[in-house]
This record gives structure tokens, C-alpha cells and sequence, in this order.
């Protein structure tokens, strides 16, 4: 058998992801926000684009049609140029003959211009005294970290001291917790047997009081360790001491001087010491100073959270000798206590929604409008397409300006495709969920991503893409691309219904349920058979967890 190489002609076709194609689909699936982001970078790269000045709508309007003409042109013509001579040989030409050959662009007419036209007066055209304060411009708010250390620096600890109290502080997680790792979350250990647990309070406020407030953090502090103990954690204010060189009695009294700075509660090791600080102020400084019901607070918290958790407020009672309303009472103070105290001056902004496409209700019909507010409105420079044009020589300039025309006409056109693409998509959801615009979310209708790509005649997986991190404002309100695509449920004797339908509605019976006596998941589901809606108990439990609905034993309500 003889190896031999052979020549063949084949025909196949073949897709090419090329950088132009892939960052088309890449910009498909962007948000509004990451195409803004990438628009201003895209400008700062490219010089040929630019955002034309006000009034100029009219002339971007007409960008489109323009690029597929006179830039095509330009590129297809500056692609049938004869390729240049080397460098080299160019450079021994011009040498020989003595001639410099022009430069394709007068780069200092065009910087004058650019400056005259584009640069504006400081602050915008305002002056000096229009300006506003410096202290008007600060946007930052204060963080828990620097909340804190200014009161620790106005605690009249010594050097040593302060020192701990900047690493105690440094140590604080998002919550106002002191853990070694910020990103814990606060634990509620579990006591003990051998720990003590206090008494309930006298109704009178006073020193036995007081010291019984004491007795009570020093129960829960041994029941933390505990729990610390046995999980093999270190206790954090050992490491810090240790990393400090200070003693144990100083860093508790450091701790403790942090423990009452405001908000009250910061710098606690876990969940039960965090509400005990708490409570120990609410009953000697605090609205509890005067309050019976609040001589309770220490023995709840420090034995029996998870019977709060659970609502089991019979056992509390039990347990602590005490009657119910009392316990119900007390309950109802500690939910004002805040289990995160640092949360306040977290520094979390909201993220508002920008829609990308409005849907608007015109007569009997249904519009779509793109929204373009806040897209630069980009297009070639007139200075560079001109220059293109005029231009002789000097290879290494115009090569360097048709790459960058090449880039910023693909650019242009997969913003408009991408946008266009949004559009239809936007047309063919009102075809299918018309029902869901005039009536609301009760007629949600199902619908697959398949319904709307055959549609509007694409793949898929393009829908899936554009239907990705964009919002369409309705008139029901504003919602995700993808909110309209749910799954079927089948319905007795009628049409099947969407599973965003079926959420609404088990929200809606929690809503509209007793409060002494919530539903179970079972009851919720011979509720949705009455409306003809027929899924079984697991499926409800699956969605209420979704809807962060609590189970029936945690939605009880007491008071």
C-alpha cells in the first residue's frame, strides 16, 4: 500500500468567526450600562469617532445610509490601492531626489480647529461664583469604619488602647461584626448547659437591674466562646490582643468602650451578644428605661432565639415562668432591636433601571420606542473622511486611518443592528403577550424563545442574547426581556398558564391570609385548584422559596 499526496478541489461552507462578527454578537448581549462603557472606550481608542454637537439629529439620522455608501466606497477603493514600496527603498528614493513628500494631514489646522470648536470654558460655561462649594461636591458618604474611629479618637484612650481599637474597627465586617474573615456571617451560638441563665429583670430599673444586664452579656459572651470552642475558632479579640501586645483584661475593656459607640452594638462576635449590647442600653439608656415588658429581653436572648425564630412563644413562657402576653410583649421590643447594625453605613447605592425599549399604548395599539437617552450618538469624523479623500502619500497615515475606518463603521452598524434587533423582539413579545398588556400579569401566556425566533426569523440563540440584562417598560410595569418567557402550566378545563402567573397568584393568597392562621403548603394548594390551577405541594414550596415567602410556621403573627 503506497502514501502519496494528491491535490483536491472541495466546496464546504464554513462559518468564520471573525473580530468583527464576534463583536457584534458580543454586543448583542450587553447591558445599557456595559454599551455605554463601551462606546466611550471605543472613543477614546478610535479617533475617527465622534458625538456631533447639538442640533446635529438631523445628520445622524441619516448616518446610516451614508456609511453604506460614500465610507464603503472609501474602503473599497483604498483596498484596490497597489501596495506601497518598502520603507527602505521609499526612504532611498526620497533621498535621491530630494524631495519630502507632503503629509497627508495638516495636523496643526486640525488641532487649531479642534480647539476652537470642541474645547469649552472651565465649569461649563459658568463662572466662578456660579460654581458651587467644594463641600456641595463631596458625594461619599461615611462609612462605618470612619464613623467609628472618629468617636475612638474622642474616647481618651491611651496610645496602646487606640491602637486596638483601630484594629478592632479594621476587623469589623459589612454587618458591624468583629470576625476574623469579613465575608462570615454572624452565627447565634448554641449555650450551654453550665452557663447561667439570668433571671428575669425587676420591673423597677435600677442597679440590681443593671448588674443583671451585665450578668446576662457575660453568660452569652461564655456561651459564644463555647460555641467558638467547639467549632475550632479562635476567638478574635485573642488575635488581636496578641497582634496588639496587650493584655486580655485591656482588649475587653477596649472592646467594650467600641461595643457602646454609636450605632449600638458594632464590634459584637456573634448575633446573640449583638441584641444583648443592644438590649443592655435599651434598658439603662433607652425607651425600655421605664418599660416592664422589657426585663424579659436579656433571658430571651440569651436562651431562647431559635424559639423566636420558630414562634414557639408557649415554650418561652414555659421555660422562663412567665405568661404569654408577657412573652409576646417582649418579642415585640426585641423586633426593634437591629441584628446589623453596621448595615446603616453600608455603602451600597441603589442601581436604578434604565429601560432600553418603552411600549407604549397609542389608541388600540401597542408602539414600540427605542430608548436612545444616554447612548452617544456616534459618527465618522468629517475631518478624517475628508482628509481620506484629499490625501496622496504617505502610506503609513492613511493605512493607520482606513484601519480605523474600517473599525469604527462596524462599529456603528452593530450598535444599529443591535438596537433594531431589540426592536423586533420587543414587536413580537406584544404579539404573544397582548393579554398580559391590557389586563396585567394574571394573563402572563407562555412562551418560549422559540415562538419568538421563528417570529421574527433568527436563531435562538440571538434572542436569547438580546433578551439578556435588557428592560422594556410596559404599561403593568417595568420588567426583564426575559420575564416574558415562562414555562406551561396546565389548567383544569382551560388554557395552560405561565409560572410567573401562578407565583403571582400564591402571592397573592399569602397576601390575603389570616394572620393567626396562615396556609400551609398544601391548603395553598387546594386554594389554586378552586382557580383551576392543578400542581402538586413540592411545586408550591419550590416557588414561595423564590418569592422568599417564610413558611407557615415563621408567618404566624402574634402581634
Amino acid at each position: 500500500m503506497a502514501l502519496e499526496l494528491k491535490q483536491s478541489l472541495r466546496l464546504s461552507q464554513q462559518l468564520v468567526m471573525t473580530p468583527q462578527l464576534q463583536q457584534a454578537i458580543k454586543l448583542l448581549q450587553l447591558s445599557r450600562l456595559e454599551l455605554v462603557d463601551l462606546i466611550r472606550t471605543e472613543m477614546e481608542q478610535n479617533p475617527l469617532l465622534e458625538e456631533p454637537a447639538e442640533g446635529a439629529e438631523a445628520e445622524l439620522d441619516e448616518a446610516p445610509a451614508e456609511l453604506t455608501s460614500t465610507l464603503n466606497e472609501s474602503i473599497e477603493a483604498s483596498e484596490l490601492l497597489p501596495d506601497k514600496p518598502p520603507e527602505r527603498e521609499n526612504d532611498a528614493k526620497q533621498q535621491a531626489d530630494g524631495e519630502v513628500q507632503r503629509a497627508d494631514i495638516d495636523w496643526e489646522q486640525y488641532l487649531d480647529n479642534y480647539q476652537t470648536q470642541h474645547t469649552a470654558p472651565s465649569g461649563g460655561g459658568m463662572s466662578a461664583e456660579d460654581l458651587p462649594n467644594y463641600q456641595d461636591t463631596l458625594t461619599r458618604a461615611e462609612g462605618l469604619t470612619e464613623h467609628l474611629m472618629e468617636q475612638l479618637r474622642m474616647a481618651g484612650l491611651t496610645r496602646e488602647e487606640e491602637q486596638l481599637g483601630a484594629l478592632i474597627i479594621g476587623n469589623l465586617n459589612r454587618d458591624g461584626y468583629l470576625v476574623m474573615d469579613p465575608d462570615a456571617e454572624p452565627t447565634v451560638p448554641a449555650l450551654r448547659e453550665d452557663v447561667e441563665v439570668p433571671a428575669v429583670l425587676p420591673t423597677s430599673m435600677d442597679e440590681d437591674a443593671a448588674h443583671t444586664a451585665e450578668k446576662a452579656l457575660k453568660a452569652a459572651a461564655k456561651a459564644a466562646a463555647a460555641a467558638r470552642a467547639a467549632r475550632g475558632e479562635a476567638d478574635p479579640l485573642v488575635s488581636l490582643a496578641l497582634e496588639a501586645g496587650v493584655s486580655g483584661p485591656c482588649a475587653e475593656k477596649v472592646l467594650h468602650v467600641i461595643q457602646r459607640f454609636e450605632p449600638i452594638g458594632c464590634a459584637a462576635r456573634d448575633l446573640r451578644e449583638c441584641l444583648l449590647i443592644q438590649a443592655r442600653w435599651f434598658l439603662s439608656e433607652g425607651e425600655g428605661k421605664d418599660d416592664p415588658d422589657a426585663d424579659l429581653l436579656p433571658a430571651i436572648i440569651t436562651a431562647h432565639l431559635k424559639n423566636v425564630e420558630t414562634k414557639k412563644y408557649q415554650a418561652i413562657a414555659k421555660d422562663l415562668h412567665v405568661a404569654l402576653d408577657e412573652v409576646v410583649a417582649a418579642i415585640k421590643l426585641l423586633s426593634r432591636l437591629d441584628p446589623k447594625p453596621g448595615r446603616r453605613y453600608a455603602s451600597d447605592e441603589p442601581q436604578y433601571i434604565t429601560p432600553d425599549v418603552y411600549i407604549h399604548k397609542v389608541g388600540d395599539q401597542y408602539v414600540t420606542v427605542l430608548n436612545d437617552d444616554g447612548l452617544s450618538k456616534l459618527r465618522i469624523s468629517a475631518h478624517y473622511r475628508q482628509a481620506l479623500k484629499n490625501g496622496a502619500g504617505n502610506g503609513k497615515a492613511k493605512e493607520y486611518i482606513q484601519d480605523k475606518l474600517r473599525s469604527a463603521v462596524w462599529l456603528i452598524r452593530s450598535i444599529h443592528q443591535r438596537q433594531r434587533t431589540i426592536v423586533k423582539v420587543a414587536d413580537s413579545i406584544i404579539k404573544f403577550q397582548r393579554e398580559f398588556l391590557d389586563k396585567g400579569i394574571a394573563h402572563l401566556r407562555p412562551l418560549i424563545l422559540r415562538d419568538v425566533a421563528e417570529d421574527i426569523g433568527m436563531h435562538e440563540s440571538t434572542v436569547s442574547r438580546v433578551t439578556t440584562n435588557k428592560y422594556v417598560h410596559t404599561p403593568q410595569g417595568i420588567y426583564e426581556l426575559k420575564f416574558f418567557f415562562n414555562s406551561s402550566i396546565s389548567r383544569v378545563g382551560g388554557e395552560d398558564i405561565a409560572s410567573e402567573a401562578v407565583k403571582n397568584q400564591i402571592k397573592q393568597i399569602v397576601a390575603a391570609e389570616p394572620g393567626d392562621k396562615p396556609y400551609s403548603d398544601q391548603k395553598i394548594v387546594e386554594i389554586l385548584r378552586t382557580q383551576n390551577v392543578d400542581i402538586a405541594r413540592r411545586t408550591v414550596a419550590k416557588y414561595r422559596e423564590v418569592l422568599g415567602i417564610l413558611p407557615s410556621s415563621k408567618r404566624k403573627k402574634f402581634f
